[in-house]
């Protein structure tokens, strides 16, 4: 767990800050999470060689067609036209993903702050 410690004047740990590998490694998803996340890509036809992952091990990245995004996570996607902006973006109405990668799901580009079904 982080303290304060390393802004902390009469601290012995002051002005002793993290390096970017020590943040990575203290806030990376554990190994066997990242394994689940792309073990269900690839079940789900996501070749692995598409698969990246951030420098910071935090995220699991890929391209997608429309039709792949749809097929992945069980959902219809659309476009819409911003009313405030004008921009065209894509949307969906809610998408579902797999329990066993459901603590590590955070949102898919573009499609993010939707409701989410587990199954």
């Amino acid at each position: 767990m982080l303290n304060k410690s390393s802004s902390d004047p009469s601290s012995s740990n002051y002005a002793k800050h993290w390096t970017p590998a020590e943040v990575n490694a203290a806030f990376s998803p554990h190994h066997d999470t990242v394994q689940a996340v792309k073990e269900w890509l690839v079940s789900a036809g996501i070749a692995a060689e598409r698969l990246a992952q951030s420098t910071n091990k935090g995220w699991v990245s890929f391209h997608a067609t429309a039709k792949e995004a749809e097929n992945l996570l069980h959902t219809e996607l659309y476009e819409h036209e911003h009313v405030s902006n004008g921009r065209w973006a894509v949307g969906c109405d809610a998408y579902h993903v797999p329990k066993k990668v459901q603590e590590v799901w955070l949102c898919a580009s573009h499609i993010q702050s939707l409701p989410l079904t587990l199954y």
